[in-house]
């Protein structure tokens, strides 16, 4: 039987598997555009906003939102529902590296494009083209360059406001500025006050994990986070200790321990940079502001010299050299 806009159940089953998800995921998507559709609820077309729906481990910084919507962009171009399908199964298909998400269009890679995420509440969502449009979860990268933590703290301010889609249409409908296919060479997240999207109705995403709230901890000093962190690797020891027999129960303590020791142990190693940064701040300024020992003139050591220093300066060297 027809539901949405699929011809039955098994439409919506290998659309879902050819974009990559397994039968469990499948079923759960079909399932919920099913739903909606028997109940006469459709998404709106509006921007989503930035929502924080659960906390993870600060390793795993998670965004969701529409890609794009079916419906006429700023250029006046409309992407089909069904271009979208075409399009991002053609890109999830790639070998992972060449899944760009970058930045602002730059060529900075920023995230990874997922499937599947599930948060600590247990909450399944899913990377999938729907009714109205496309809805897109990506993993923002953790690393050690300026440039990702810029962006991650960007990522947790809500200052990341959607996506947009570079493609190339492959074809089009009855009118021209209507394409039913697509190929995507590449998404990229938008940040707010550099760059909007075409589609005025993907530029916003819901921030689906959020990492440890950091800032309380940059107020202590290193000796109170090198206490904290050994505090918290005991605790560990002790749930460690209970796990096996109550795992379910002590899962989730766990958990929580781990993510303050990451957090501890990161504001305490930006700490620690930070004083070898000062340190080679002050040891440079001090070289600059001291002046340096100068060398002195040469000084005149002959004997001649010595004695005219004493007073002696009429003082006569006779032949053998002896004064006089």
């Amino acid at each position: 039987m027809p539901f949405s806009r699929f011809e039955d159940w098994s439409a919506c089953i290998t659309e879902q598997t050819q974009l990559g998800h397994d039968e469990e995921s499948a079923n759960r998507i079909c399932g919920a555009i099913k739903d909606r559709a028997e109940k006469g609820i459709l998404y709106k077309a509006d921007p989503i906003g930035l929502e924080i729906l659960s906390k993870a481990d600060d390793e795993e910084l998670v965004v969701g939102g529409f890609a794009t919507w079916e419906i006429e962009d700023d250029e006046g171009d409309t992407l089909t529902v069904g271009a979208q399908v075409k399009g991002l199964q053609r890109f999830l298909n790639q070998a992972p590296e060449w899944q760009s998400i970058t930045i602002n269009h730059k060529e900075f890679k920023l995230a990874q494009p997922q499937l599947r995420y599930t948060n600590s509440k247990g909450e399944n969502y899913y990377s999938h083209v729907n009714e109205k449009g496309t809805y897109l979860i990506s993993q923002i990268r953790n690393d050690n360059l300026k440039t990702t933590q810029y962006y991650r703290e960007q990522v947790k301010k809500g200052n990341i406001t959607g996506y947009s889609i570079t493609g190339l249409p492959l074809a089009k409908g009855d009118s021209p500025k209507t394409i039913t296919d697509i190929e995507y060479h590449a998404i990229t997240l938008t940040e707010k006050g550099v760059m909007k999207a075409v589609n005025p109705k993907t530029r916003e995403v819901k921030l689906i994990s959020k990492s440890f709230d950091e800032e309380p901890l940059k107020k202590a000093s290193i000796e109170d986070l090198k206490k904290s962190i050994a505090e918290l690797e005991k605790e560990r020891e002790r749930l460690n200790m209970l796990y096996s027999p109550q795992p379910k129960e002590i899962a989730k303590q766990m958990n929580d321990v781990y993510m303050k020791i990451a957090a501890y142990e990161a504001v305490l190693r930006r700490k620690y940079e930070e004083q070898i940064q000062s340190n080679t701040d002050i040891t440079k300024a001090t070289k600059q502001d001291i002046p340096q020992h100068q060398t002195p003139d040469k000084v005149d050591v002959s004997a001649e010299a010595i004695l005219a220093n004493y007073g002696f300066s009429k003082a006569k060297k006779e032949k053998d050299g002896r004064f006089l």
